[in-house]
């Protein structure tokens, strides 16, 4: 994680998200936002932002922007029930098998100029240059669920990457979001005193960061604990295996964190 910032409490993602992106360098980078609730990620000013500080997008659309995204979903249904004839796109995709299930992910991209302009005849989407549509079909047992996502993107209709980066931001759950979660107890700590749960919240990530490095990557202690780069005692209890103070004080970035904090 390189950075962070709180959401008002009378506000939501769509003020914090710009401040956030402020924060960090993104000359070069792809910026994906899937996981912002509601689709409050997918904004024309924060589209034109990334663009600005050097960056390409792939925002997720939802209903919450009807008229694009009615527009999308009519046109990839007409065009798909076609099979895309006389339509110029891309496809890829890729089939994974884990947790006793299947997942089929198929992804479509098309960067026609002419469709570009019927779903948005204003401009108003900075640099929109190729719409992506992705489906998720997931198999276990008999039962069979699917899932389509829309997608519009700053960079060329080439479907393997752009099925790749979507693929990677949902990677941040498990690298990051679980251990916390899981590994850290984050979810189950109820710091509500003074600052405590602001101070918490940073040392848990600086501590995720550093033992991340590290370590190198995760595996299981003998005990079986969650081992992220610290030695975990066989007798210990997994519940125990989280964030502690005596890992805190071992580590002297962490502690000259917690005396600036303090």
């Amino acid at each position: 994680m390189l950075a962070q910032t709180a959401v008002d409490d009378k506000s939501n993602e769509i003020t914090a998200i710009p401040e956030l992106l402020c924060m960090l360098c993104l000359t070069g980078c792809l910026v994906t936002l899937d996981r912002v609730p509601s689709g409050w990620g997918c904004q024309k000013a924060i589209a034109r932002q990334i663009r600005k500080q050097g960056a390409n997008y792939v925002l997720r659309l939802r209903a919450n922007h009807k008229d694009l995204h009615n527009r999308l979903e009519d046109t990839f249904a007409l065009e798909r029930a076609g099979n895309f004839a006389g339509c110029p796109h891309d496809y890829a995709d890729t089939v994974g098998k884990d947790h006793g299930r299947i997942e089929i992910r198929r992804c479509w991209t098309t960067g026609d100029p002419a469709l570009l302009a019927h779903v948005d005849p204003d401009r108003e989407w900075c640099d929109l240059v190729s719409r992506v549509w992705v489906e998720c079909e997931r198999r276990c047992g008999d039962r069979v669920t699917t899932d389509v996502r829309i997608f519009i993107a700053s960079l060329p209709p080439k479907a393997e990457p752009r099925l790749q980066a979507v693929r990677q931001h949902w990677s941040i759950e498990n690298a990051h979001h679980w251990v916390l979660d899981v590994a850290f107890g984050e979810d189950d700590r109820r710091i509500r005193t003074g600052h405590a749960a602001h101070n918490m919240a940073i040392l848990k990530r600086i501590a995720h960061a550093r033992t991340s490095i590290q370590g190198g990557h995760r595996q299981q202690a003998p005990g079986g604990g969650l081992e992220q780069g610290l030695p975990v005692p066989t007798d210990r209890p997994q519940a125990q295996t989280h964030l502690d103070a005596i890992a805190l004080g071992r580590d002297p970035v962490v502690r000259q964190v917690c005396y600036n904090r303090v």
